[in-house]
């Protein structure tokens, strides 16, 4: 849906729109950093009750570099990583980080990679800090939570239920999380996330959760749930996202039901000028909503870089009901893009705000 020149507003009854074709999948150069809307994922919970935050100065454990090159020097409060590859893969025990532990990646450019493998059966919980310069990759397959008050800064931030193998990692180019994590698995945003200019904040699992806040000025910002997932880093400076793997197993929820949609947002996630992604997939049938979209998700333009939010679902109905805007907010700029699209039942409630209005 677009409406350059003027806000439009959801109807007192839920509108209930028509079903739509898929679209194709779209390749946006950074910094609109490419997202899929082939890209599909869908919602399913695996932390099953709501984890209280780790200990105060609970830090990784473990670290031990299985390719790249990379040193670990741990201090009072702060869990150093030294990358000197490209690439590095580290397998940890646990990376849990509490309120008063931070964990720093130096990298030797923004565009360095450290994938971060947990290899315990038990969810990661960040309740501390991450602050990196280049881009961190968090794995976890049984879950992972960014707790309150967390803060996680980086160049591009993904966390995952979805693994690798460090020889497909190391290989360059596209990142295939092809092996799925445990099916009631799930990523957790209840913290403060931002990435850097053209950055991508992206969190993939069979259940994703934000009701935090997420920036990526110029970037992507990429809810997703899915089993498995790929992320393509194209030498021109293009990124592709998609998610290769439908959820197949109903998640349950913090109360132990079934969720009533699989992916959700009831928080804050701002995007100027970049590139906003809420996606599911799911086998039909499997929950009545794929995707709600509550809160707060703005993609403003910068300039004449103007704004996209994608809202799509394949197996199941999408709701919105919070604001999804992409407007031109000062003199001389243009609306955005705001398309709410899938196959299943689409719902604007009574609460709903969609603009992408510009002066």
């Amino acid at each position: 849906m677009r409406t350059p020149q003027r806000r439009a507003k959801a109807q007192r009854t839920p509108r209930r729109v028509p079903a739509a074709k898929r679209l194709p999948q779209i390749r946006l150069p950074r910094p609109h950093l490419l997202a899929s809307t082939a890209l599909t994922a869908c919602f399913a919970l695996a932390l099953g009750q709501a984890l209280a935050q780790p200990a105060p100065n609970a830090r990784p454990e473990g670290g031990n570099v299985v390719a790249g090159q990379a040193s670990i020097a741990r201090q009072p409060n702060n869990t150093v990583v030294t990358q000197s590859s490209q690439r590095t893969a580290i397998e940890w025990r646990s990376f849990d980080i509490g309120r008063d532990q931070t964990v720093t990646f130096q990298q030797p450019a923004p565009s360095a990679i450290a994938l971060n493998r947990v290899t315990s059966a038990n969810p990661t919980e960040i309740a501390g800090r991450i602050q990196a310069n280049g881009q961190v990759v968090v794995v976890n397959g049984a879950g992972i939570m960014v707790h309150q008050g967390a803060v996680v800064e980086a160049q591009s931030f993904i966390a995952t239920t979805a693994d690798t193998t460090n020889a497909a990692f190391m290989a360059g180019g596209r990142l295939t999380f092809d092996r799925p994590g445990q099916p009631g698995a799930r990523v957790v945003n209840q913290g403060e996330i931002t990435v850097r200019e053209a950055g991508l904040a992206a969190l993939v699992a069979p259940g994703v959760a934000n009701s935090g806040r997420v920036r990526a000025r110029l970037g992507t910002v990429v809810l997703a749930g899915a089993e498995t997932h790929t992320i393509d880093l194209h030498g021109d400076g293009l990124v592709t996202f998609d998610v290769t793997g439908q959820v197949r197993t109903a998640p349950l929820g913090p109360d132990g039901r079934p969720v009533q949609a699989l992916v959700t947002n009831t928080g804050t996630i701002i995007a100027e000028g970049g590139n906003v992604l809420i996606t599911a997939r799911a086998v039909d049938g499997l929950v009545q909503d794929l995707v709600t979209v509550g809160g707060t998700v703005r993609a403003d333009s910068v300039g004449d870089r103007t704004g996209t939010i994608q809202v799509t679902g394949v197996g199941g109905g999408i709701r919105v009901h919070g604001t999804v805007a992409a407007d031109g907010v000062r003199a001389g700029e243009r609306g955005g893009t705001v398309v709410v699209n899938g196959p299943g039942e689409v719902t604007l409630g009574s609460t709903a705000r969609v603009t992408t209005s510009g002066p």
